[in-house]
């Protein structure tokens, strides 16, 4: 039965006749809202796979003021997401004015260009390259003079989609549930993997490498249909895990939009929030790091950097935080926009960060390296002095140190004098006799390391 057909009344009602049909028709109209609302967004879901970002955002919109329903936040948080043009201060051009895509996407401004208009508008192609005549336009276009055309500019459309996202993240399980269910997916991926690796191997036997020819072609057929079947659970398998890893790539989506967009306080104000429910969370911390950096507060960044190394209890993310805090210093110090004094404090900062860096992975020769670089800077700052020749001396050493490590240190040349003994020379008066002069023998060989840490 079409619900419309329950508003049209044929004959008078008694009143609680009335207050029942009331109901009806409000209970319906509900239901057709609903209706209305799905139907939309199953019809922004197909423009969105076509890649008609716009009208599918302003259709999602439709569809949110008729149902509220989570996966359109998440919807429609995406379709701005696409709508936004990363690295660009222009505005982005949305559609001719009295368009329905004008009055539907909130917060729209208006600019007069000429640009280029596509003639068969139901094709939903919403490009407006400029155009000053018709020559600059394809034959599927025309250019059109000084029209008005609604648009967004990068901050807004930044705000709207992580309005929508941040929405559909509330909703989502919990960080710990979500990483111990990654876990458990990448185990099984493992084993998958190693099994396929096993039949890999088992194929490879079964035929002779050289000549092509199977020594056993039913078991090279075998091995083969086995890590093919294996080859396609395990995409399966990983697809499974960027699903339960989707709130994470999206959290990710909107911080970088945020963050380009220049909105770096609605940005650091989200990860705060983070940070407060989850104050041991390295992601957390290091989103804070990262943005405050972004936005040209380096000595908030280094001070996150720091806190992270404090309080994390994994080694390999204390070493991260102390390399971090050594690149932050060396890129500030070589953009030379700072005063001597700042220069000097902060490549302390950075040496002693890169310090405890070397001391948690010693066969890193990076952290040795970029700590020569931040005592020659310090030399130069200091000009003559004692203080300069300390820190080039210190340089000096560090540089020889890392030619240990990397097992590049000079062998002594044969025949060269061993050092001196520090034990005491015994009271028993020398032979008369020469020792016989030691043969030079070939030096040792020194053994490469790998760097590691």
């Amino acid at each position: 039965m079409d619900p419309k057909s329950i508003c049209i009344f044929a004959r008078p009602m008694s009143r609680p006749r009335v207050l029942v049909a009331i109901l009806l028709v409000a209970t319906a109209c509900l239901g057709c809202d609903d209706l209305d609302g799905r139907a939309s967004n199953r019809k922004a879901n197909r423009l969105f796979r076509e890649t008609h970002f716009v009208d599918a955002a302003a259709l999602y919109e439709n569809a949110l003021g008729k149902v509220k329903d989570d996966r359109i936040e998440y919807n429609i948080g995406l379709a701005y997401s696409r709508i936004f043009r990363g690295g660009s201060t222009e505005l982005v051009l949305l559609a001719e004015k009295g368009d329905s895509v004008c009055s539907t996407l909130p917060g729209v401004q208006y600019t007069t260009r000429s640009v280029c208009v596509k003639i068969k508008v139901e094709e939903e192609d919403r490009a407006y390259p400029g155009c000053k005549k018709q020559e600059d336009c394809p034959s599927s276009a025309i250019c059109k003079e000084k029209i008005e055309l609604c648009a967004l500019d990068n901050a807004s459309l930044a705000k709207l989609s992580s309005s929508h996202l941040t929405k559909w993240i509330s909703t989502q399980a919990p960080d710990d549930e979500i990483k111990k269910s990654v876990k458990a997916q990448q185990e099984v991926i493992d084993k998958t993997e190693a099994e396929r690796t096993k039949y890999e191997e088992a194929a490879e036997a079964a035929r002779d490498q050289v000549t092509g020819k199977f020594k056993d072609k039913g078991a090279y057929e075998d091995a083969m249909q086995k890590k093919t079947a294996l080859e396609e659970e395990l995409k399966v398998l990983k697809e499974q895990v960027e699903e339960t890893r989707l709130k994470f790539t999206i959290r990710d989506l909107m911080t970088n939009m945020l963050v380009d967009a220049s909105l770096f306080d609605q940005a650091l104000a989200y990860w705060d929030a983070e940070h407060q429910a989850r104050p041991m969370d390295f992601e957390a911390m290091g989103k804070l790091a990262g943005i405050n950096l972004k936005s040209g507060n380096y000595r908030k960044a280094i001070e996150w950097y720091l806190t992270i190394a404090d309080k994390v209890p994994e080694e390999s993310n204390k070493v991260v935080a102390f390399s971090s805090v050594g690149n932050v210093a060396w890129s500030k110090l070589n953009s030379k926009t700072l005063l001597p004094e700042e220069s000097m404090d902060l490549a302390d900062i950075g040496i002693g960060a890169l310090q405890k860096a070397s001391a948690l992975a010693p066969k890193n020769l990076g952290y040795y390296r970029l700590q020569v670089a931040l005592y020659n800077f310090r030399a130069v700052q200091q000009g003559v002095s004692w203080s300069s020749f300390i820190d080039r001396a210190s340089g000096e050493d560090l540089k020889g140190l890392s030619a240990v490590v990397s097992g590049k240190a000079k062998a002594p040349a044969p025949g060269t004098p061993a050092p001196p003994d520090d034990k005491k020379p015994d009271d028993k008066k020398p032979d008369d006799k020469k020792a016989p002069a030691e043969k030079p023998g070939k030096p040792a060989k020194a053994g490469k390391q790998k760097a590691g840490g």
